[in-house]
């Protein structure tokens, strides 16, 4: 995988963060105090007079009323509209952003006004901000009380305690537009409060997230807007509470917060903790709460003082969370008295008075990295860590932010490489899994990404720390572009090209391209523009082997010879044409310097080659490589080449290969490691040893090869006495020769079908167990020293051998006859005597080769000991019959005069 640190950090970026509701049950219930208000613009304004009053900040106005008359004032050109008609008061007055198809282009916002009894839709022109009527309206059910909007969708709370959202729609085909409210609640249910004059619960506050609305009266009520309104949870509550608010909505978490500022926080299974405001209320001091998912104004009167509190969540706690440090930052303000309206969204707050209206930055952690002492920027690395403290430092360099203050804490270059590229999936991570083509078709992803390089390659020039991996997406983007111009398709992301092998995504759209500017014959200016915006992507292989086949055309040795300079990255249709004319030494250098031999398969090219070797010019080019990814295939295709075939690149012909002489010190190694391990290949293997004056390396690889599963024994045989004829006193050989002669017999005599050459070790233990005579000869081969097994298996064999002579021809065939006979003689004697008392052994034991003076020693031996009177008189006639005179009247005297033996 390429680009290996991307993908790592594209891991940690994905990591799942704790939940809000995790950050504040286990954080500390303390508030952090740094200052992150920051007033940007004051305007002043006059609201005398005015009924109610409210903040449009995406259009740079405020509203305001007077009797039944709407006016937007815009405080940057302080302009003024009015709309009349309106036949009640107005009370709630929002902007939102409308259904898309429903409106023109040029109205991106709109403008909803609610009376007592009516709701009305303006449309607002972006390029004037002039406030058009839409023929949107319906007439409201109950008063209004409280309005919320997310993007698209209205929501109303309403004094008869229900929540309706607002439908607006345009009937197709013949545009007639309508507008109704829906609710969860039935009309029966609303006739019944009526009947029974119930009090009905206002709804004074309305929170909307993504998926969930939350709406407050005396109870808590949760609500689900996936398609339509539908009403999941209800909590009763014991409090009074202001306002509300989601948090978060995977897992579902929403805050109250009580007229004193406490809060109490709500998960579908109910509360699940409390949280005290930062400072102390005292009963009876006015509160006003306007919160965002992430931050809370808490507006609060106390003395004829107004003082404003900013609570927001320390973003550090998502990153790195740490169960001691603080959950919130808290920060307090003075105001003016007669505050009006509050507007609080991402990173803005403006407060409207009655004379003038303030507009603050929030800054975020960015910007307060800036902002800050040095005590305060130790305090932010201390919560953030290195790593997530380093990130923010990399967006503020990509910014051209001066970071000379915070640049002291960024000294561990392992971490600092890690956060680098880090900070580059977290921007990246908008557009990574995206497609491309669609990327390129919506202006604001196109417009993103193409903000994203630039930053990316202004950072780069200040760090030089992506490796490549900036300039590759640069030089993707701007490629991407260039596909996009043509119209040119394809389904790749950004993380398939950058991280994976593109070389597929390269091939298939350099081909679309190079059809297009075929047709114009313009291919000089396509690698001009390729070549200055993304190199990379530039296809030389490929015009190199256009022009390679242009020459083809017409074939000719001279034209062919011509073309192999322009193939340096072909496929296998241009080996298949060289082919055809009969090219082979095209084929094989094509093979050789062109192919990408670590992108195919090896029985590919194995084919490829057994396709391409058909004469002596193409085996000498391929034997000029040294590459052993490409020289095994070729060797393979030799080994099956009988003869070689006419040719139109060879002078002089040549019709058989000489495997025997071929120069590469990579053959043997091939025929030593080749997967077919045949007959065949060894037999060559052993031969090129041979020749190349490597003795032993022939007799090793026979002597290994008669040891192999898979060929029949005659083979192994074969092989053996291929090796012996090589070296006829080579000691190994003949033991596995003497071996074979006995597993043959032991097959032979037991009907066996043993299909390898056994080990003696295997064979003694395993087959030779109750055939003695077999084991008898096998120790022998095997030179064995050890006469107590010798002992022991001569016994066996002779006491269970009725038949003399069948344990004399066993005798025979002995190869070592000296210092063994001590191992039987004693046995054979005393069988000899159970059978024949007058049998002359000693002279048999001399006629099939045993040495006398060695017969008579063991004789003597077998006289001193303790043996029964009968074996001795045996011994004494064996004597008389073999030994001098002298020595047999010795031995005679002694056992006279010792045992009381007369002979």
């Amino acid at each position: 995988m390429k680009n290996s640190e991307i993908t790592e950090a594209f891991i940690e970026t994905n990591k799942l963060h704790p939940t809000v509701q995790e950050i504040y049950t286990r954080s500390s219930d303390s508030y952090s105090r740094f200052k992150t208000l920051f007033l940007k613009k004051e305007h002043l304004i006059n609201l005398q007079n005015a009924n109610k009053v409210g903040i449009l900040a995406e259009i740079k106005s405020i509203w305001f009323t007077k009797e039944n008359s709407l006016f937007i004032y815009n405080y940057c050109t302080t302009t003024v509209e009015e709309i009349n008609g309106f036949g009640h008061s107005i009370l709630f007055v929002k902007i939102f952003t409308p259904t898309s198809g429903i409106f023109s282009k040029n109205i991106n916002y709109c403008l909803f006004v609610l009376t007592k009894h009516e709701a009305i839709i303006y449309a607002i022109e972006s390029d004037t901000n002039n406030i058009v009527y839409t023929d949107f309206s319906c007439k409201l059910l109950s008063q209004p009380c409280s309005l919320e909007v997310q993007k698209d969708k209205l929501f109303i709370g309403c004094t008869d305690g229900n929540v309706y959202s607002v439908i607006y729609k345009v009937v197709p085909l013949l545009g007639y537009k309508t507008m109704s409210l829906y609710t969860t609640s039935n009309f029966i249910a609303r006739a019944v409060k009526t009947v029974f004059r119930r009090k009905y619960e206002e709804v004074h506050h309305l929170s909307v997230g993504k998926m969930y609305l939350a709406a407050l009266n005396n109870n808590l009520s949760i609500f689900e807007f996936k398609n339509n309104l539908k009403s999941i949870k209800t909590f009763s509550l014991s409090k009074k509470y202001v306002s509300c608010q989601i948090l978060e909505e995977e897992p579902l978490l929403v805050s109250c917060t009580e007229p004193n500022g406490n809060r109490d926080f709500f998960s579908f299974e109910g509360k699940v903790f409390s949280k005290e405001h930062c400072e102390f209320v005292k009963e009876g001091e006015s509160m006003a709460v306007v919160s965002d998912t992430t931050k809370q104004v808490v507006l609060r009167k106390s003395n004829g003082i107004s003082f404003l509190y900013l609570l927001a969540q320390n973003e550090d706690q998502l990153v790195n969370f740490k169960p001691d440090s603080p959950s919130e930052n808290c920060e307090q303000i003075n105001v003016d008295l007669g505050v009006k309206s509050i507007y609080l969204k991402n990173n803005t707050l403006i407060i409207l008075s009655n004379n003038k209206i303030k507009e603050y930055e929030i800054f975020s952690y960015k910007k307060m990295l800036l902002n800050c002492r040095t005590e305060e920027i130790y305090s932010l690395h201390k919560n953030y860590g290195d790593l997530n403290f380093m990130i923010k430092y990399f967006e503020l360099l990509a910014d051209n932010e001066n970071v000379y203050k915070i640049e002291a804490f960024c000294k561990n270059k392992n971490i600092k490489r890690f956060a680098f590229f880090c900070y580059l999936a977290q921007a990246l991570k908008k557009i990574w899994t995206l497609n491309l083509c669609d990327i390129f078709k919506k202006s604001e992803t196109l417009i993103y990404f193409n903000n994203l390089v630039k930053k990316f390659v202004n950072l780069e020039n200040k760090v030089k720390m992506s490796n490549g991996f900036i300039d590759e997406l640069a030089q993707t983007y701007y490629y991407c572009s260039f596909l996009n111009d043509y119209n040119i398709k394809y389904t790749e992301t950004l993380e398939i090209i950058l991280t994976k092998s593109n070389e597929s995504f390269k091939r298939k759209t350099l081909k679309q391209l190079l059809k297009i500017f075929e047709k114009n014959k313009s291919i000089d200016s396509l690698l001009k523009t390729m070549n200055n915006m993304c190199p990379a992507y530039l296809p030389m292989d490929q015009i190199n082997n256009q022009r390679g086949m242009e020459l083809l055309k017409t074939f000719s040795p001279l034209n062919m010879k011509e073309s192999l300079k322009y193939f340096t990255n072909c496929n296998t249709e241009v080996i298949e044409l060289f082919n055809s004319q009969k090219f082979y030494y095209g084929s094989i250098y094509i093979l050789r310097h062109s192919f990408g031999l670590n992108k195919v398969k090896y029985e590919t090219l194995c084919n490829l080659c057994k396709e391409s070797l058909k004469c002596k010019g193409a085996l000498d080019i391929g034997l000029e490589d040294s590459r052993e990814s490409f020289l095994y295939p070729l060797f393979e295709a030799l080994i099956d080449l009988e003869e070689f075939s006419d040719c139109s690149c060879c002078e002089e012909k040549t019709y058989r290969p000489h495997l025997l002489n071929i120069k590469n010190p990579l053959f043997e190694q091939f025929l030593k490691e080749r997967k077919n391990n045949s007959a065949k290949t060894i037999d060559l293997l052993w031969k090129y040893q041979l020749s190349n004056g490597n003795k032993e390396d022939a007799i090793q690889t026979l002597l290994i090869a008669a040891q192999k599963v898979n060929l029949d024994m005659e083979i192994k045989v074969g092989f053996l006495e291929k090796a012996l004829s090589i070296s006829p006193a080579n000691i190994q050989v003949k033991r596995l020769m003497e071996i074979y002669k006995i597993q043959k017999e032991l097959s032979e005599r037991k009907n066996l079908n043993i299909t390898r050459l056994l080990t003696a070790d295997s064979l003694l233990n395993d087959y030779l167990y109750d055939e003695h005579d077999l084991a008898i000869l096998l120790l022998d081969a095997l030179d064995y020293r050890s006469k107590k097994i010798f002992k022991e298996i001569y016994k066996k064999f002779i006491t269970k051998t009725r038949n003399i002579a069948v344990i004399f021809e066993v005798l025979e065939k002995l190869k070592n006859k000296i210092n063994v006979l001590d191992c039987f003689l004693l046995v054979l004697i005393e069988k000899v005597i159970g059978q024949d008392e007058n049998y002359k052994l000693g002279n048999k034991l001399i006629s099939i080769g045993f040495e006398k003076s060695e017969i008579l020693g063991v004789y003597r031996n077998l006289l001193m000991n303790s043996n029964h009177p009968k074996i001795k008189e045996f011994i004494l006639t064996e004597m008389q019959n073999i030994a001098s005179y002298e020595e047999y009247d010795e031995y005679k005297g002694f056992c006279e005069k010792t045992f009381g033996i007369k002979h």
